[in-house]
């Protein structure tokens, strides 16, 4: 357990730092950045026993729980400052609590790692399906890394979003690290299917890298997307998706509607583009502004 001020409390951190039998690459593997997405959790705390048995090169680091106040609440934020600890960028020294939390991770294990496994699944009142998702950095060596690791490993579709300057993955590339978000589980459940996905992805990492003798796959060839959209509604009150089926999506379809809690009101969600759905809300709660759907496409 590392012990971590973040300003306004000391938190406590569980990291396995694991050295291989001889030099190799380096795996960063975190999950429960949200503290609430328990496949993830399960699925990390899963493979540091693997590895800790395993014949490997090279240093895997697993960090099962990142948003330690999060997961105290069972909430995907950080309580400490409200805020989630994966929209903060690369994070500040000198920030809130959890640009401190994530200042640390990228500064101490992320900077030094050549990949970085994200592992992600949807929090209480999310329904997913798994896949993988990573974003464009202008760096080819690392492009190529993180968009073919997606490509064959991702199950139905992957997500490689085209480059912008401000994400964290561009300032990591420059440092030589690949940053790969999985997403899997829903609605906060730790299914063994969903932790299962999540071990093959840890262990797919680890053959990409080296670490592990790589074994024969079958090239697939599935949808790349290369945009995302959030939906969002202007109204607060009660949200009542079209479905809650994870699938494509036709440009004019209907995603769903909202109502004002005393019905006066009413705002349909339309979708503006063919689409994959790679998330919905199926609580009925909406507030102004909350993602209700998240859909990706090309």
């Amino acid at each position: 357990m590392v012990p971590l001020d973040l300003g306004s409390a000391v938190i406590r951190v569980p990291v396995a730092d694991i050295k291989g039998r001889a030099p190799g690459k380096t795996l960063l593997v975190t999950a429960g950045v949200d503290g609430d997405e328990y496949a993830s959790i399960d699925a990390a705390y899963t493979m540091i026993d693997e590895v800790n048995k395993a014949s490997f090169n090279g240093r895997i680091i697993i960090i099962p729980i990142v948003n330690m106040p999060g997961y105290d609440k069972e909430t995907s934020y950080n309580p400490l400052d409200g805020k989630y600890p994966k929209l903060v960028g690369v994070g500040k020294k000198d920030g809130t609590a959890s640009e401190k939390l994530i200042h640390w991770l990228i500064d101490t294990y992320a900077r030094n790692s050549d990949m970085w496994l994200d592992l992600h699944g949807g929090s209480l009142t999310e329904v997913i399906r798994p896949f993988l998702w990573s974003w464009e950095t202008n760096v080819p060596k690392i492009d190529e890394t993180a968009k073919t690791f997606c490509q064959h490993n991702s199950p139905d579709f992957t997500v490689f979003e085209a480059y912008s300057i401000f994400g964290k993955d561009a300032r990591l590339a420059e440092n030589g690290c690949a940053y790969i978000v999985g997403e899997c589980g829903g609605s906060s459940v730790r299914s063994e299917q969903d932790t299962r996905q999540h071990c093959e992805w840890v262990r797919a990492a680890m053959e990409r890298l080296s670490l592990v003798p790589e074994t024969v796959q079958k090239i697939k060839t599935i949808p790349l997307y290369r945009k995302y959209r959030e939906y969002t509604s202007t109204l607060s009150g009660v949200w009542y998706p079209r479905t809650t089926k994870i699938g494509s999506i036709k440009k004019g379809e209907l995603l769903g509607s909202v109502k004002t809690y005393d019905c006066t009101k009413t705002e349909n969600i339309v979708c503006q583009e063919d689409a994959q759905i790679l998330w919905i809300k199926e609580g009925m709660k909406s507030s102004d502004k909350e993602i209700l759907v998240a859909v990706a496409y090309a």
